[in-house]
C-alpha cells in the first residue's frame, strides 16, 4: 500500500495543488482534510484490483483519487451531523473552520471528484460515472438511515446491517468494481468483485464499531467510546440489546437515553454490560463471517491464483487491525 499511497500523494500535490487555488479560506480546509493520516484503503483497493487484472495503474489514478475525494466529502459532512471534534486524531474541518466552511469544502470536493471522473472516455466514462453517482446516492441513503436511528428506540440488527452496507459497504464495492472496469474485466467479474467489496466494507465497519469500544486510541485515531458518549447506536449496542436479559436491556436503554448521565459515565455503564455479554468475542466472530463472505465472492470471480493471493493479503491488512 505504501507505493500506491505515494502515487496518490504525488497526484494530490501535482494535479490538485490546493495551495494555488482561491479563495484560500475554502481550499485550505480541503487540503487539510485530504492530507490527514488516513490509510486510503478504498483508493488502494481500486488501484490494486486494476493492477492485478492487468490494467494500467497510472490510468486508474484519476478514479482512485476521485473516490477518495468522495469518501472525504462524506466524512466532512458526517462529522458536521455528528458534531464530531476529532477525525483521524486531528480536529475535524467543522471544528477548526466552522460548519459553513465545512459544508462548502465537502460540496467542492464532490464537484471536483466528479470533474476528475469526466476525464475518462467512452464506455469507461459511462460505467464509472454511473457507478460513482449511484454510490453517492446509496451513501446518502445510508447516512439518512443512520440519522433516523437516533430517534428510534428499536433498531434491529438487520436494519443496522443494511445501513452500514449503504453507508460504508457500497463505497468499498464501488472501488473494487471500478478497478475491475479499468482492468478490462467482464460483467461477471465486475459483479463478484463488487460484492466482494461490499462484504469487505461491512466487515470493516463492524470492526470499526467494535474498535470504538475496545480499540487503542492512538491506533484508532480518535477517543474510545465516542459513539456511546454521543448516543450513537452502533452494532455492539444493537447486538447487546438483542442478547441482553430484561434487566440488562433496561439498563442499556435507560442509560443510553438519559440526558442526566454524563458521557464518560454512560460509556462505563454500557461497556460493563458489553463485557457481561462478551460482546467483543461474539462480534469478532460475526466480523470474521463477513470477511469470509468477501473472500468467497473473490473466489467466485475466478480472477486467477496470483491475483487472488495478492488481494487476500490486502484483506488481511484490514482483518488484522489491532484492538
Amino acid at each position: 500500500m505504501d507505493d500506491n499511497n505515494t502515487l496518490i500523494a504525488n497526484y494530490l500535490q501535482t494535479e490538485l495543488d490546493w495551495d494555488k487555488e482561491e479563495p484560500k479560506s475554502l481550499y485550505k480546509p480541503i487540503a487539510y482534510a485530504m492530507g490527514q493520516n488516513g490509510k486510503r484503503i478504498r483508493p488502494n483497493l481500486l488501484l490494486l484490483i486494476t493492477q492485478v487484472l492487468g490494467g494500467d495503474r497510472a490510468g486508474a489514478l484519476d478514479a482512485a483519487v476521485a473516490f477518495e475525494m468522495l469518501h472525504n466529502f462524506t466524512l466532512i459532512h458526517d462529522d458536521i451531523m455528528d458534531n464530531a471534534e476529532l477525525r483521524r486524531g486531528e480536529e475535524t474541518v467543522a471544528k477548526q473552520w466552522g460548519t459553513n466552511v465545512a459544508i462548502l469544502a465537502g460540496d467542492t470536493l464532490f464537484a471536483k471528484a466528479t470533474e476528475i471522473m469526466l476525464k475518462y472516455r467512452h464506455k469507461q466514462l459511462v460505467s464509472l460515472m454511473t457507478l460513482f453517482l449511484k454510490t453517492t446516492v446509496k451513501i446518502c441513503e445510508g447516512q439518512q438511515m443512520d440519522l433516523d436511528f437516533e430517534t428510534q428506540t428499536n433498531v434491529t440488527v438487520e436494519r443496522y446491517l443494511k445501513m452500514i452496507e449503504y453507508k460504508t459497504g457500497v463505497l468499498f464495492g464501488a472501488c473494487a468494481k471500478a478497478g475491475s472496469v479499468l482492468g478490462s474485466a467482464g460483467p461477471r467479474v465486475q459483479k463478484y468483485l463488487y460484492d466482494f467489496g461490499v462484504h469487505l466494507g461491512v466487515a470493516f465497519q463492524i470492526q470499526d464499531d467494535l474498535l470504538d469500544v475496545y480499540g487503542d486510541p492512538e491506533k484508532f485515531g480518535k477517543p474510545i467510546g465516542g459513539d456511546i458518549k454521543a448516543n450513537k447506536k452502533t452494532y455492539p449496542y444493537i447486538y447487546a440489546c438483542d442478547l441482553a436479559d430484561k434487566n440488562q436491556k433496561k439498563i442499556l436503554r435507560q442509560t443510553f437515553a438519559s440526558p442526566l448521565i454524563e458521557p464518560d459515565e454512560r460509556f462505563t455503564i454500557i461497556k460493563e454490560i458489553y463485557d457481561e455479554l462478551d460482546i467483543k468475542t461474539k462480534i469478532l466472530k460475526i466480523c470474521d463471517k463477513y470477511f469470509e463472505a468477501a473472500i468467497y465472492m473473490l473466489e467466485k470471480s475466478n480472477i486467477g491464483l496470483t491475483a487472488h493471493t495478492i488481494i487476500c493479503d490486502f484483506v488481511d491488512t484490514i482483518r488484522l487491525r489491532k484492538f
